[in-house]
Protein backbone atom coordinates (compact mmCIF):
# COMPACT_ATOMS: atom_id res chain seq x y z
CA UNK A 1 0.00 0.00 0.00
CA UNK A 2 1.21 3.46 -0.91
CA UNK A 3 2.23 5.73 1.97
CA UNK A 4 4.67 8.54 1.18
CA UNK A 5 5.69 11.98 2.38
CA UNK A 6 7.10 14.15 -0.43
CA UNK A 7 8.26 17.73 -0.90
CA UNK A 8 8.81 19.77 -4.03
CA UNK A 9 10.33 23.19 -4.44
CA UNK A 10 9.77 25.54 -7.32
CA UNK A 11 12.80 25.86 -9.57
CA UNK A 12 12.70 29.63 -9.11
CA UNK A 13 13.11 28.96 -5.37
CA UNK A 14 9.98 30.86 -4.37
CA UNK A 15 7.62 28.03 -3.47
CA UNK A 16 7.28 24.76 -1.62
CA UNK A 17 4.73 21.93 -1.58
CA UNK A 18 4.57 19.25 1.11
CA UNK A 19 2.43 16.14 0.48
CA UNK A 20 1.39 13.11 2.46
CA UNK A 21 -0.22 10.50 0.21
CA UNK A 22 -1.76 7.29 1.50
CA UNK A 23 -3.63 4.40 0.01
CA UNK A 24 -6.50 3.19 2.16
CA UNK A 25 -9.19 0.55 1.65
CA UNK A 26 -11.60 3.07 0.12
CA UNK A 27 -9.22 5.20 -1.97
CA UNK A 28 -6.11 7.30 -2.31
CA UNK A 29 -5.87 10.40 -0.12
CA UNK A 30 -3.40 13.23 -0.63
CA UNK A 31 -3.02 15.93 1.99
CA UNK A 32 -0.76 18.83 1.23
CA UNK A 33 0.32 22.39 1.85
CA UNK A 34 1.56 24.85 -0.78
CA UNK A 35 3.37 28.12 -0.09
CA UNK A 36 4.15 30.44 -3.00
CA UNK A 37 6.22 33.60 -2.91
CA UNK A 38 5.91 34.65 -6.55
CA UNK A 39 3.96 37.70 -7.75
CA UNK A 40 0.80 36.05 -6.39
CA UNK A 41 1.83 35.26 -2.83
CA UNK A 42 -0.38 32.70 -1.14
CA UNK A 43 -0.49 29.63 1.03
CA UNK A 44 -3.09 26.89 0.95
CA UNK A 45 -3.78 23.44 2.31
CA UNK A 46 -5.60 20.75 0.36
CA UNK A 47 -6.99 17.24 0.60
CA UNK A 48 -7.55 15.27 -2.60
CA UNK A 49 -9.63 12.10 -2.68
CA UNK A 50 -9.13 9.59 -5.51
CA UNK A 51 -10.52 6.15 -6.22
CA UNK A 52 -8.10 3.23 -5.94
CA UNK A 53 -7.54 3.48 -9.72
CA UNK A 54 -6.57 7.17 -9.32
CA UNK A 55 -9.82 8.65 -10.65
CA UNK A 56 -10.51 12.08 -9.12
CA UNK A 57 -13.42 12.32 -6.65
CA UNK A 58 -13.00 15.42 -4.49
CA UNK A 59 -10.69 18.21 -3.40
CA UNK A 60 -10.98 20.53 -0.41
CA UNK A 61 -8.76 23.60 -0.54
CA UNK A 62 -8.39 26.36 2.03
CA UNK A 63 -6.12 29.38 1.78
CA UNK A 64 -4.56 31.02 4.83
CA UNK A 65 -6.90 33.94 4.19
CA UNK A 66 -9.85 31.60 4.78
CA UNK A 67 -11.06 31.23 1.19
CA UNK A 68 -12.34 27.69 0.62
CA UNK A 69 -13.30 25.43 -2.25
CA UNK A 70 -14.89 21.98 -2.19
CA UNK A 71 -14.82 20.60 -5.74
CA UNK A 72 -16.35 17.19 -6.50
CA UNK A 73 -16.85 14.94 -9.51
CA UNK A 74 -19.45 12.20 -9.22
CA UNK A 75 -19.21 8.82 -11.02
CA UNK A 76 -21.37 10.20 -13.87
CA UNK A 77 -18.92 13.06 -14.51
CA UNK A 78 -20.99 15.82 -12.89
CA UNK A 79 -18.97 18.52 -11.14
CA UNK A 80 -19.96 20.75 -8.25
CA UNK A 81 -18.17 23.55 -6.41
CA UNK A 82 -19.41 24.05 -2.87
CA UNK A 83 -22.61 22.24 -3.86
CA UNK A 84 -23.26 24.33 -6.99
CA UNK A 85 -23.29 22.51 -10.34
CA UNK A 86 -20.48 23.39 -12.76
CA UNK A 87 -21.62 22.12 -16.17
CA UNK A 88 -18.70 23.93 -17.83
CA UNK A 89 -16.43 21.25 -16.33
CA UNK A 90 -18.38 18.47 -18.07
CA UNK A 91 -15.90 16.22 -19.83
CA UNK A 92 -13.12 16.96 -17.33
CA UNK A 93 -11.80 13.93 -15.50
CA UNK A 94 -8.86 15.17 -13.42
CA UNK A 95 -7.87 18.34 -11.61
CA UNK A 96 -4.72 20.38 -12.00
CA UNK A 97 -3.94 22.84 -9.22
CA UNK A 98 -1.66 25.75 -9.99
CA UNK A 99 1.54 25.72 -7.94
CA UNK A 100 1.19 21.95 -7.36
CA UNK A 101 3.53 19.30 -8.72
CA UNK A 102 1.33 16.52 -7.34
CA UNK A 103 -1.75 16.92 -9.54
CA UNK A 104 0.23 16.30 -12.75
CA UNK A 105 0.69 12.74 -11.49
CA UNK A 106 -3.05 12.01 -11.80
CA UNK A 107 -3.31 11.36 -15.57
CA UNK A 108 0.19 9.84 -15.67
CA UNK A 109 -0.64 7.38 -12.91
CA UNK A 110 -4.20 6.65 -14.06
CA UNK A 111 -3.67 6.09 -17.80
CA UNK A 112 -1.18 3.72 -19.41
CA UNK A 113 0.45 5.82 -22.13
CA UNK A 114 2.30 4.52 -25.15
CA UNK A 115 5.63 6.12 -26.06
CA UNK A 116 5.32 9.00 -28.56
CA UNK A 117 1.50 8.83 -28.63
CA UNK A 118 0.11 12.12 -27.28
CA UNK A 119 -2.96 11.84 -25.06
CA UNK A 120 -5.28 14.79 -24.53
CA UNK A 121 -7.05 15.36 -21.22
CA UNK A 122 -9.71 17.85 -20.21
CA UNK A 123 -8.66 19.01 -16.77
CA UNK A 124 -10.41 21.15 -14.18
CA UNK A 125 -7.69 23.78 -13.70
CA UNK A 126 -7.75 25.39 -10.25
CA UNK A 127 -5.81 28.63 -9.81
CA UNK A 128 -4.96 28.62 -6.11
CA UNK A 129 -5.03 32.41 -5.89
CA UNK A 130 -8.72 32.60 -6.95
CA UNK A 131 -10.05 29.05 -6.37
CA UNK A 132 -12.27 29.44 -9.45
CA UNK A 133 -11.90 26.26 -11.56
CA UNK A 134 -12.22 26.21 -15.34
CA UNK A 135 -11.65 23.62 -18.10
CA UNK A 136 -8.15 23.31 -19.51
CA UNK A 137 -7.00 21.04 -22.34
CA UNK A 138 -3.68 19.36 -21.62
CA UNK A 139 -1.59 16.92 -23.62
CA UNK A 140 0.76 14.36 -22.11
CA UNK A 141 3.16 12.33 -24.24
CA UNK A 142 5.24 9.47 -22.86
CA UNK A 143 8.83 9.94 -24.07
CA UNK A 144 10.33 6.88 -22.43
CA UNK A 145 10.46 5.14 -19.07
CA UNK A 146 9.22 7.66 -16.50
CA UNK A 147 9.52 10.73 -18.77
CA UNK A 148 6.67 12.78 -20.26
CA UNK A 149 6.15 15.95 -22.25
CA UNK A 150 3.38 18.20 -20.92
CA UNK A 151 1.64 20.73 -23.18
CA UNK A 152 -1.10 23.23 -22.39
CA UNK A 153 -3.45 23.79 -25.30
CA UNK A 154 -4.51 27.26 -24.20
CA UNK A 155 -1.15 28.82 -23.33
CA UNK A 156 1.25 26.78 -25.46
CA UNK A 157 3.36 26.12 -22.34
CA UNK A 158 5.47 22.96 -22.49
CA UNK A 159 7.33 21.09 -19.79
CA UNK A 160 9.23 17.87 -19.28
CA UNK A 161 8.11 15.65 -16.40
CA UNK A 162 10.00 12.76 -14.84
CA UNK A 163 8.32 10.44 -12.34
CA UNK A 164 9.38 7.76 -9.89
CA UNK A 165 8.15 4.15 -9.85
CA UNK A 166 4.92 5.28 -8.11
CA UNK A 167 4.19 7.79 -10.90
CA UNK A 168 4.89 10.73 -8.58
CA UNK A 169 6.79 13.75 -9.91
CA UNK A 170 10.56 13.83 -9.49
CA UNK A 171 11.08 16.88 -11.68
CA UNK A 172 8.76 19.04 -13.75
CA UNK A 173 11.09 21.23 -15.79
CA UNK A 174 10.87 24.27 -15.74
CA UNK A 175 8.63 24.43 -12.65
CA UNK A 176 9.32 21.94 -9.82
CA UNK A 177 11.75 19.43 -8.42
CA UNK A 178 11.54 17.03 -5.53
CA UNK A 179 13.63 17.84 -2.43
Amino acid sequence: MLSRSIRWRTLDGDGLEHLLITEEADGIFARGVIVSENERRFAASYTVSLSLDWLFREVDIETVEGTRLNLTRDPLGNWTADGIALPELGGCVDIDMSASAFTNSLPIRRVGMQVNEPQRFDMAWIPLDTLKPFPDGQIYTALGEGTYRYQSEASGFEGRITVDSDGLILKYDPLFERV
